[in-house]
């Protein structure tokens, strides 16, 4: 089916939300990040319930074409197919503590032939828990785990890129966790330390995962009823499956203020300087560094989300070298009417390489995306949605350029 017949069906599938939502009354790709298509779930559905146990089963459904799977510049070949992605979550609450869990499997299917890719199925699944309990001296206590498995063996593009944005790295896996402890120290200031544990590994031997074992320490001073100052500190030490003269280490100081205008408006921004000692101090770097969040209530119809952060890491396509993260995010959440839900989100994504190539170049890409999703509530169990994402990456080197357009439109099932 041509890219043109799925863009007419998109239309026609947000024409029939329109046309419903008059009657009466989030873009998510379906790639490794799958599992955040049933984000909110637990807020908009009662589940079952076995006494403190809250059991909560979702359905994800989608008909969806891909401008280009292999993320190739030149020569690129669209594919459509549907997805399926059951859903499992998982809620327990007690005396001042609530844990939860939740599982998902996505199986992706492409019709047609396979020559424009190499395989006619997807299999990606994960999982992640979290736990918080609040004492009664208001000490709070959190953990956080998570594992995802994408399968992404035989997208093989001759001229595509090498880097993490390529469908060609074969299985990859992502296993994260850590702990947070926020406790008060006087009537206006608060502490809190954490450590976490991450680790990414890669199928293909072309490409490069890492390890990262983490420790932060951060203090808020009440200046006001909405307003705290804020002090943060954090160090890393990193070990890349492509670096061969040892671990790398990174160190960052942030300071800022943060404010609670309301309950639903809130913001923490804060600026500061990272240093970093690639391979055991082979080479050093400093950069200025920063944190941003926030929410806003703009009225009862509108609101807006931004966010921000800016980190050293070891570089997953090249041996030996490390780049510089930065990450802009920000979006609009919609509601003309009760039951239809809009939004429209925009990602900024700069990779500057560390080390200069052979040449005596260094690498920068540049990944521009923006994505849109209007979502219908059929009745209290069942939505219809139908979207759209535009990607565009900018490479020093061409061969990692690209640009990609995912059109989405399916229904989404709580039981």
């Amino acid at each position: 089916m041509s890219s043109k017949m799925i863009l007419m069906l998109g239309m026609c599938g947000l024409m029939v939300v329109m046309a419903s939502a008059q009657a009466q009354g989030e873009l998510m790709v379906a790639d490794e990040t799958a599992a955040a298509s049933a984000a909110g779930a637990t807020e908009r559905a009662a589940g079952l319930h076995f006494g403190p146990l809250q059991v909560i089963p979702e359905l994800n459904a989608s008909y969806f074409h891909d401008s280009n799977p292999t993320y190739a510049e030149e020569h690129s070949k669209g594919v459509t197919g549907y997805r399926v992605e059951p859903i499992l979550d998982f809620i327990l609450t007690g005396n001042g503590w609530t844990a939860d869990l939740r599982g998902w499997f996505s199986q992706q299917h492409y019709f047609g032939s396979s020559t424009n890719v190499n395989r006619v199925a997807d299999q990606n699944y994960g999982e992640n828990a979290s736990f918080a309990y609040v004492t009664p001296q208001d000490t709070k206590i959190t953990f956080n785990e998570s594992y995802q498995y994408w399968n992404g063996n035989s997208f093989v593009a001759a001229n595509g890129p090498s880097g993490m944005y390529n469908a060609s790295f074969g299985d990859r896996q992502l296993f994260t966790s850590g702990g947070e402890i926020d406790t008060a120290l006087g009537e206006k200031t608060r502490m809190h330390a954490g450590v976490s544990y991450s680790d990414l590994w890669y199928d293909n031997p072309a490409l490069f995962g890492w390890q990262d074992v983490g420790g932060s320490l951060g203090f808020s001073h009440k200046l006001s009823d909405i307003s705290d100052a804020l002090l943060d500190f954090g160090a890393d030490n990193q070990t890349s499956d492509g670096g061969s003269d040892g671990d790398s280490q990174s160190y960052r100081a942030l300071a800022g203020f943060g404010s609670r205008l309301t309950p639903k408006t809130s913001y923490k921004a804060e600026v500061g300087l990272m240093g970093y000692q690639f391979n055991n101090g082979s080479k050093s770097a400093v950069a200025p560094t920063y944190s941003l969040s926030g929410v806003w209530e703009i009225s009862e119809r509108l609101s807006a989300h931004v966010s921000g952060s800016s980190a050293y890491q070891p570089s997953e396509s090249d041996t030996n070298n490390y780049t510089v993260v930065d990450i802009l995010s920000t979006g609009l959440t919609f509601k003309p009417i009760r039951r239809l839900t809009t939004t429209l989100d925009a990602t900024y994504r700069r990779e500057s390489y560390g080390i200069s190539t052979a040449a005596g170049e260094k690498r920068h890409d540049n990944q521009a995306d923006l994505s849109s999703r209007a979502t219908y509530r059929v009745y209290h169990y069942t939505d219809l949605f139908v979207g759209a994402e535009f990607c565009r990456n900018a490479s020093s080197i061409d061969n990692n350029s690209y640009s990609r357009l995912y059109l989405e439109t399916g229904v989404d099932i709580r039981f």
